[in-house]
C-alpha cells in the first residue's frame, strides 16, 4: 500500500470502479422496476457503490480546515453551475421532443437534480467536518443519526439532507481510517474472505430483487420508513443491515483491487468529469430507447456506457472541464483559494 501522503493506485482503482458503477446505475435506473435482470444488477450496485464512494471521499479529506476553505469553489459553485446546465439541457431536450417544457419553472437549487446530490452532500460534509470532529463519539453519533433519520418525514431531498445524514458514517469512517492509520486493519482480511463478502452481497441483492419490483428504492435513502411502508423497527433493522453490507463491501474491495496502475486508474483520476458528464448521455438513452426489450437495453446501454466512460475519462475531457470551471471561478471569486 502506498504511503497515505502519496498518490495511491489503490484509491484511484477504487474511484474508477465506483464511478463505473455509478454510470451503470444511472443508465439502467428507469428499467429497474420493469425487468428482473436489470433490477438485480441495479440492487447489487446500490448496496455498496455509494457507501464506498463516500468512504473514499472521507479518506481523501486530508485537512478539515483546508477542505472548508476550498469547499465553495471546488464543490458548491460546480454544483450550482452544473445544476443550471442540467436543467437547461432537460428543458431544451423536452422542447425538441414535445414543443414545450415547464422544467425550468420547477427549478430549485435546494433540491439536487438527478445524481448531482452528491456534490451538494460532499460540500456539507467537508465544510462542516471540522465542527463534526469536535463532537464526542462523533462516529457513533453519526451511526445513530443515520438509522434514526428514517423515523421522521421532515428529511428528504431538500439539501440532500436525508442522504447527507445516512451516509455521514461512511465519510467519517474514511476520514478516521486514514488519519488514525486503520487501513492495515481493513486489509487484514484475506482475499478469500473478501470474495465471500461479494458473494453474500450478491445473494442479498438477489433476495431483495425477488421480493419486490420496487424494494430497491429503499436503497435511495431519501424517504422515511413510513413512506416506504415500513414500521420504524423494521426500517431501522433493514437500514442497519444494508449499511453493514455497504461497509463490508468497502473493506472487501479495498482488499480485492490492486495497488498498481490499471485501466481504472485513469477513470478514477478523472472521475469528476465522468460523474458530471454521463447524466446527459443517460438522459438521452432513457428518452430515445425506453421501449426496447431488456436484452437490447442491456446491449445498447453497455455500449453507450463504454463509450461514455472512454470519452469522459480522457485527459482532453478533464482539461476542457478544468479550463471552463476555472474561468467561471475566476469570474466569481476576487481571490482564488490556494490548493
Amino acid at each position: 500500500m502506498s504511503n497515505v501522503n502519496e498518490r495511491s493506485y489503490l484509491i484511484d482503482n477504487l474511484k474508477g470502479l465506483m464511478i463505473v458503477f455509478v454510470v451503470i446505475g444511472h443508465f439502467f435506473d428507469i428499467w429497474a422496476s420493469k425487468y428482473f435482470n436489470i433490477r438485480f444488477i441495479y440492487t447489487f450496485i446500490y448496496l455498496f457503490h455509494m457507501p464506498c464512494f463516500v468512504f473514499i471521499s472521507g479518506y481523501l479529506t486530508k485537512d478539515p480546515e483546508k477542505s472548508r476553505g476550498n469547499a465553495f469553489e471546488k464543490l458548491l459553485v460546480p454544483y450550482i453551475v452544473m445544476s443550471v446546465l442540467w436543467k437547461t439541457y432537460c428543458t431544451i431536450f423536452s422542447i425538441v421532443l414535445h414543443g414545450y417544457s415547464s422544467k425550468l419553472l420547477s427549478f430549485s437549487i435546494l433540491n439536487p437534480a438527478y445524481g448531482l446530490w452528491y456534490l451538494q452532500a460532499l460540500f456539507i460534509w467537508r465544510y462542516f467536518l471540522k465542527d463534526i470532529l469536535r463532537i464526542k463519539y462523533s462516529f457513533l453519533v453519526s451511526v445513530l443519526l443515520s438509522l434514526l433519520v428514517g423515523t421522521v418525514n421532515e428529511f428528504g431531498t431538500v439539501l440532500s439532507m436525508s442522504r447527507v445524514i445516512v451516509y455521514l458514517p461512511f465519510f467519517l469512517a474514511g476520514y478516521y481510517v486514514r488519519h488514525k492509520n486503520f487501513l492495515p486493519e481493513m486489509l487484514s482480511i484475506s482475499k478469500k474472505q473478501a470474495w465471500i463478502i461479494v458473494f453474500i452481497t450478491g445473494c442479498v441483492a438477489l433476495l431483495l430483487s425477488l421480493q419486490s419490483n420496487s424494494l430497491f428504492r429503499y436503497l435511495f435513502y431519501y424517504n422515511s420508513y413510513h413512506l416506504l411502508g415500513l414500521n420504524n423497527l423494521v426500517g431501522i433493522t433493514t437500514r442497519a443491515m444494508t449499511l453493514f453490507v455497504g461497509l463490508m463491501m468497502t473493506a472487501a474491495l479495498f482488499k480485492i483491487l490492486p495497488d498498481r496502475q490499471t485501466k481504472l486508474v485513469a477513470i478514477g483520476r478523472n472521475s469528476m468529469v465522468v460523474y458530471l458528464g454521463h447524466f446527459y448521455i443517460a438522459y438521452y438513452f432513457h428518452n430515445k430507447f425506453y421501449n426496447l426489450t431488456e436484452f437490447n437495453i442491456l446491449l445498447l446501454g453497455s455500449f453507450l456506457i463504454f463509450i461514455t466512460i472512454l470519452l469522459l475519462s480522457s485527459e482532453s475531457a478533464s482539461k476542457i472541464y478544468n479550463k471552463l470551471m476555472n474561468k467561471i471561478l475566476n469570474i466569481i471569486f476576487i481571490k482564488r483559494a490556494v490548493n
